[in-house]
């Protein structure tokens, strides 16, 4: 049987939502593959203690490493030292909108790493273009969405504007804007609201000095983490999805709306214009500023017809992506 070590940072009892590895290795025993993920410890000492650990006594094939940018391309290149001394054969894959940027200032530290794979991957067409332009042999590997846990729900006319926002409380997700978003569309839509679900990353207090300084207090529900199992009532349960990201490598939120049947305005950014078509499955905000996506959205709500046709073929889409396609993808690469 072989065996597979996934190295990353593993906080759905933190942050309530899954990660790709802890949904991919729950399915793969179902073809005569085990797994085990590292680390699920908070603290980033400890994190990188177990994860060292780990490899060192790790008696699989396959190490398989999460690498991203900045600061945490470091665990991607301590594992991969550790697992190519250990002779492992390793998988990379890819994510981060700000990776093909990180590649960009730090072209030789990202080769001496990378050159250690048995294999890259990708779930962003944006990152493979990026590193194939780089002569990297890059796979593309989507990442799935388990559609039983999103179901579509025909959507109906409600008599407010309900807008949702799912992210981290973080600058690259830029917060602010679906806040100023929702100032802009109260001034046609004065019953309109904003449910804004994710972990505080440090700049949650600041939304919450803007919502009291825009007096959208009673406007504005901050939920918090939300366990990714329930997730799908909000989706269902609201008008609009707003995506007020700076970098997008795949934009998993995105499928799982989709999946649910309620329609999307997005920024333009990074695997966005790869995989998604203005005024077919979603809105496209062309900047990063509240009257361009209140623009949007109201073009949206204004038009029933084209509501309705966005929902119909971005469900479509999100099936593309189905965990079941996705599994057999993995078992083939670990034969």
């Amino acid at each position: 049987m072989k065996s597979i070590l996934f190295v990353g940072s593993f906080l759905s009892g933190v942050h309530q939502t899954k990660d790709v590895a802890e949904t991919i290795s729950e399915k793969l025993i179902d073809y005569n593959i085990t797994s085990k993920l590292v680390s699920f410890k908070k603290n980033k000492i400890f994190r990188l203690l177990d994860i060292i650990l780990n490899l060192i006594v790790f008696k699989g094939e396959f190490v398989h490493i999460h690498t991203f940018s900045d600061q945490a391309f470091n665990i991607a290149i301590i594992a991969s030292y550790l697992a190519t001394i250990r002779k492992k054969k390793i998988i990379f894959t890819l994510h981060g909108g700000r990776l093909a940027e990180f590649e960009t200032k730090n072209p030789e530290k990202v080769f001496k790493t990378l050159k250690r794979a048995y294999k890259i991957l990708t779930p962003s067409l944006f990152l493979q273009s990026h590193f194939l332009k780089k002569k990297y042999i890059v796979e593309y590997l989507p990442n799935p969405i388990d559609g039983a846990k999103f179901p579509f729900k025909e959507r109906l006319e409600s008599k407010s504007l309900r807008i949702l926002w799912v992210r981290a409380f973080v600058d690259i997700y830029n917060p602010e804007l679906a806040i100023n978003t929702l100032f802009e569309l109260q001034k046609k839509y004065p019953e309109a609201t904003l449910t804004m679900i994710g972990p505080d990353r440090g700049i949650q207090k600041k939304c919450e000095e803007l919502i009291e300084e825009l007096k959208l207090q009673k406007s504005i529900d901050l939920v918090g983490p939300i366990a990714n199992d329930i997730l799908y009532k909000y989706y269902q349960t609201h008008d609009v999805y707003i995506n007020t990201t700076s970098y997008e490598s795949f934009g998993l939120a995105l499928m799982e709306a989709a999946s649910c049947g309620i329609p999307i305005v997005s920024s333009n950014v990074g695997e966005i214009p790869f995989i998604w078509q203005h005024k077919k499955n979603m809105m496209i905000s062309t900047s990063l500023d509240s009257s361009s996506f209140t623009e949007k959205i109201l073009e949206l709500v204004s038009n029933n017809s084209l509501k309705k046709y966005i929902i119909l073929n971005a469900k479509e889409l999100s099936k593309k992506y189905d965990i079941k396609q996705v599994e057999k993808c993995w078992s083939k690469i670990l034969e």
